[in-house]
């Protein structure tokens, strides 16, 4: 397959040899924020989603805590406040503050790591989880929580998956995979205060009352 992303990278990889080509774009700040070529890793992004893609999986712009040995994701556009509701659970518990790949194991949606971090400083970690709650993720004065219709939860989920534009078969395999993320998980919409304590009480309960 050939993919594509004008001003940043043009690359090439064949999915059943996993190996390819990628002639990318330097950029003027190349080297000066601790993190590889923004044009590599841009397409080294695309190439994990393709991969993801053709397995059934999905590569998912999100946050991700551990929470009584299960994973609780956190979606939302740029801004939404999913870093920064990471920091507060502490290093430990962060699974990804940025990109989370979501793969069906046995029938069980499972939260992998990814090498991609939206703060250059995190470890990186190999890890998976259950996921035991999915949230998409808004910033309140207090603690709420309304539960999210499938009809919320697709858009949602279309806006924020990395998606590999322009194969059309790995888009399909895409959207069936969205299906079964928006209609296998428990989903909330989760209002979520500045105040670090309060966000892991209110979340650890919204935990145990979908696992109840």
């Amino acid at each position: 397959i050939r993919l594509t992303a004008e001003g940043r990278y043009d690359l090439t990889v064949n999915l059943q040899s996993r190996a390819g080509e990628v002639l990318y774009v330097p950029m003027p700040f190349d080297g000066t924020t601790g993190r590889p070529t923004a044009g590599i890793q841009s397409a080294l992004k695309a190439i994990v989603a393709a991969l993801l893609a053709a397995e059934g999986s999905l590569l998912l712009h999100c946050s991700g805590v551990e929470v009584d040995n299960k994973a609780v994701l956190f979606v939302g556009p740029s801004g939404a406040g999913k870093s920064t509701i990471c920091v507060m659970f502490g290093e430990q518990a962060v699974i990804n503050d940025e990109l989370i790949a979501i793969k069906i194991i046995d029938g069980q949606l499972m939260a992998h790591a990814t090498p991609f971090s939206g703060t250059a400083n995190t470890p990186r970690r190999q890890r998976h989880l259950p996921i035991g709650l999915a949230t998409k993720l808004t910033k309140s004065p207090v603690n709420t929580a309304t539960p999210l219709s499938v009809a919320g939860t697709l858009p949602l989920l279309v806006q924020c998956i990395a998606m590999p534009v322009g194969t059309s078969t790995l888009e399909k395999q895409m959207f069936s995979t969205v299906q079964t993320v928006a209609t296998s998980l428990p989903w909330i919409t989760l209002g979520a205060t500045l105040n670090a304590t309060e966000n892991r009480r209110f979340v650890g309960q919204c935990l145990a009352s979908v696992c109840s």
